[in-house]
């Protein structure tokens, strides 16, 4: 909607508490406006690694 900082003001929450679901958010195309914010880059990055963590934990 245009409105960055709410964006990833809620992105991070989510992420955070609820849902860090990295495959789903890297391709929203709800998030294209986000994609050159160095807030989102560096969010998507910690949450691959996460991601990337917990695939190799579990698999």
């Amino acid at each position: 909607m245009n409105q960055p900082e709410q964006a990833m003001k809620w992105l991070q929450v989510i992420a955070e508490q609820a849902f860090p679901c990295y495959p789903l958010f890297e391709g929203d195309t709800n998030s294209d406006n986000l994609r050159k914010d160095v807030r989102f880059i560096s969010s998507m990055a910690q949450q691959k690694r996460q991601w990337e963590h917990y695939s190799a934990t579990f698999d």
